[in-house]
């Protein structure tokens, strides 16, 4: 066989396929094409995560459900996110499962499209005085804005846990800045 190839089974009564072959069948993968630069651009800002307004990946909904639910320490944290007043534009990023262990957040699309016209843009976080780079782009094929590309270290520097909220402050529209302001869900 190529590696493209699948023997199906035939539906007559002969004798089954072993388990063995069932396996074999299971492990044969379509050779990856080569990505065209418009699909390489499209594949920096993928991973996998969740959607902050509700993503149809139902497995990792369903490990995320119960963290923010009324009485969490995650709801709490969320609820004083949500009391966070400034007069620059500003969005929420609730900490999962996901986005810990994923190479990005996501955040609001209409956030996006408002502040960000191009697929991509290069953005510093400030937290604690640090500077961080990273990227935000949103991706049409499926309306996704997202925190790439400098999301891991970020994450990591401001020691995310589940269940904290991340309030991200746009200082600087032209060039554009990010004061990260943190509710801890553990602490």
């Amino acid at each position: 066989m190529s590696g493209l190839e699948i023997d199906y089974p035939s539906n007559d009564n002969s004798v089954g396929i072993s388990k063995k072959q069932q396996r074999q069948k299971k492990k044969v993968k379509a050779t990856p094409k080569p990505s065209s630069p418009s699909r390489s651009k499209r594949l920096k800002c993928t991973a996998n995560t969740t959607d902050e307004e509700g993503s149809p990946d139902t497995q990792n909904w369903k490990q995320n459900a119960n963290i923010f639910d009324l009485g969490t320490k995650g709801f709490e944290a969320l609820i004083e996110a949500k009391r966070f007043k400034s007069e620059n534009p500003s969005f929420i990023v609730k900490i999962t499962k996901t986005n810990i262990s994923a190479s990005r957040a996501n955040f609001q699309v209409p956030f996006y499209k408002k502040y960000f016209k191009d697929d991509e843009k290069h953005i510093q976080i400030r937290f604690e005085g640090e500077l961080l780079p990273a990227k935000v782009c949103y991706q049409r094929h499926n309306s996704l804005a997202i925190i790439s590309a400098g999301w891991p270290l970020f994450a990591q520097r401001s020691k995310l846990q589940i269940g904290d909220v991340t309030v991200f402050e746009l200082i600087n529209r032209e060039d554009p800045l990010f004061d990260v302001h943190i509710y801890r869900a553990h602490g």
